[in-house]
């Protein structure tokens, strides 16, 4: 069997570049969600996609789950070397996907929320399950499928690629003619419900049809994230309909300076334009308003004409009558980049003609008293023009430091959100905080976020904190001695990187306590001697029987127990389960 195969890529409505990497060949197809931030997310999926794309070739009868797991871990050591090597790109990672054929079968490797779909016989089924702390929860009972896409939590990752080790999932798929695969970001199975992915799927006759619908789909629902798709159908050997693709094709991040596709007319993409629009007019606003500001004290051209009166200012309804005062210059401009050119256009004219104006009294200053008087007066609203620019230049370094402010807290709140790691509470239970380990300002950089439970069976869980449930919560007691000291210094990492560390705490306990119940041996009672066995005495009257200086015999049971008690001592040798 072959496969016929197409791929596509899109950067989205909101993101401002491509992080996605894509990969499809006769007999490999590759999916890299690139994240850690601009420039540094692409290369991640870029170094995935070099690395596992060296496997596209026929492999035979070689183990290719193994294959694909090697070539990822060299990718993931590619980028590990990058992150010392560039510390600033410290944070990146990316998910992977890929499928390997052989002409029968499928090997697959999976780590992230990248997701792989195989429809069969008319339904669609996922291959993959996301490796996310929302898929958890739904694996254990406690969230439906239904709510993981409005759970404020779905982005946590647990799984990625981000030059720590990391255990991929692998497994094999057979493979039939007719069958359909489909690799895709989060970009699509976000926005997009699986029953509409199904219904394009089965309606699209070809790969390239499906992958441009899909990508159309996610960009009308709001094109939230960068969007990626591959679709390869399985087909016979003979199969003629249509020219097969033998060359590799690529897509994401190493096409990115490509031009974009034309935008879907919706109410979702004409909303991310006028924002996006709003955004880029408000950034070029507060960049003339600041070079205003720097340029009011030190004019550089002196010579701008007709620049209209303070006086009327007040006398224009629309800040478009601006252009109209000064002449028709700048008539052309529209919405509030004409409003913020024309405004700063004004400011320099004020301070020129106010500069021209003290040079003329310099000049005359033979004039007539009363001259000087009016243009005293002349000049007194121009002085009180200056005063309120230079409170609305405070007023705007004043926003300019409160949005740097908030923006410094948003970031460092989702940096604390993203944080977690290992310590002991007031009871000596061993928990997960989320934030940061530090105990500046009395711990306000982190709070409890789970308490671990650990059964007899060493069986490790983990609840909710202040949950009311009855497990045995992992404390410090249950560690070894020598393992009790390592809590402090754990550091902190993503939640999959402390679950490891719990694990690996979890592995130090001592064994559970065996408490052996002691049986005390009743002696039998003396049996009085009858009549018949009396002893005779020998003794006359008067005279005293003898002693017997011989031991008298001690009577034993007919069963020998020995009191063994409790041979272990919790905290120390063994651990107490409640």
């Amino acid at each position: 069997m072959k496969l016929n195969y197409a791929i596509g890529s899109d950067q989205g409505l909101v993101r401002g570049n491509n992080e996605d990497s894509a990969y499809a060949g006769p007999h490999l197809l590759i999916l890299a969600d690139g994240m850690g931030g601009h420039a540094a997310g692409e290369v991640a999926s870029q170094l995935m996609v070099e690395h596992v794309s060296q496997l596209d070739i026929d492999p035979g009868n070689d183990d290719m789950r193994s294959m694909l797991a090697t070539a990822a871990d060299e990718a993931n050591r590619s980028i590990a070397r990058r992150i010392k090597k560039s510390p600033e790109t410290d944070g990146m990672g990316t998910t992977l996907t890929t499928l390997l054929f052989n002409g029968t079968e499928f090997g697959l490797c999976h780590v992230g929320d990248s997701r792989g779909y195989r429809m069969r016989d008319g339904n669609l089924e996922r291959i993959t399950t996301d490796d996310t702390y929302v898929q958890s929860l739904v694996d254990r009972g406690e969230l439906d499928p239904e709510d993981v896409s409005t759970h404020p939590q779905r982005s946590m990752i647990l799984k990625a690629y981000n030059g720590r080790v990391v255990e991929p999932t692998l497994k094999t798929l057979d493979a039939r003619p007719g069958d359909r695969i489909m690799l895709c970001s989060d970009g699509l199975s976000d926005p997009v419900t699986d029953s509409t992915i199904e219904t394009t799927l089965s309606s699209e006759g070809t790969p390239e049809g499906a992958v441009k619908q899909l990508i159309g789909l996610a960009l009308r629902s709001g094109g939230p994230d960068n969007v990626t798709v591959i679709v390869a159908d399985v087909v016979a050997d003979d199969y003629a309909d249509t020219p097969l693709p033998t060359e590799p094709l690529i897509a994401g991040a190493p096409n990115t300076g490509q031009e974009l596709d034309p935008r879907p007319d919706t109410s979702s993409t004409r909303a991310a334009a006028v924002i996006a629009g709003s955004r880029a007019a408000k950034q070029a606003q507060q960049a003339r308003q600041a070079a205003a500001s720097l340029d009011d004290d030190t004019p550089t051209d002196p010579k701008i004409p007709e620049v209209p009166d303070p006086d009327d200012m007040d006398d224009l309804d629309d800040p478009g009558d601006l252009s109209n005062a000064n002449g028709g210059k700048g008539a052309k401009a529209k919405g509030a980049a004409a409003a913020a050119g024309a405004a700063s256009t004004h400011g320099d004219g004020d301070d020129d003609d106010e500069d021209a104006e003290d040079a003329d009294d310099e000049y005359d200053a033979a004039d007539e008293p009363a001259t000087k008087k009016a243009k005293k007066k002349k000049k007194t609203p121009k002085k009180q023009t200056r005063k309120s620019r230079r409170g609305w230049i405070v007023g705007l370094v004043f926003i300019i430091i409160v949005a740097v402010l908030v923006t410094c807290f948003f970031f460092v709140d989702k940096y604390m959100k993203d944080r977690y790691f290992i310590t002991v509470n007031a009871n000596d239970k061993i928990v997960i905080n989320q934030g940061m380990s530090s105990d500046i300002l009395g711990g306000l950089w982190n709070t409890p976020y789970q308490e671990a439970c650990l059964n007899a069976n060493d069986n490790l869980t983990t609840i909710q904190v202040g949950a009311i449930e009855s497990c045995h919560r992992f404390g410090l007691n249950d560690l070894k001695e020598t393992a009790r000291g390592s809590i402090s210094s754990l550091p902190g990492g993503d939640y999959s990187e402390v679950l490891q560390q719990l694990h690996r705490l979890a592995a130090e306990a001592l064994p559970a306590c065996v408490i052996r119940k002691s049986e005390t041996p009743t002696p039998a009672p003396p049996t009085p001697p009858t009549s018949s066995e009396a002893p005779r005495s020998n003794n006359t009257p008067g005279e005293e029987p003898p002693t017997s200086t011989e031991p008298v015999p001690t009577p034993t049971t007919s069963q020998q127990v020995v009191d063994d008690g409790n041979l272990n001592t919790p905290g120390v040798t063994c651990r107490e389960v409640n």
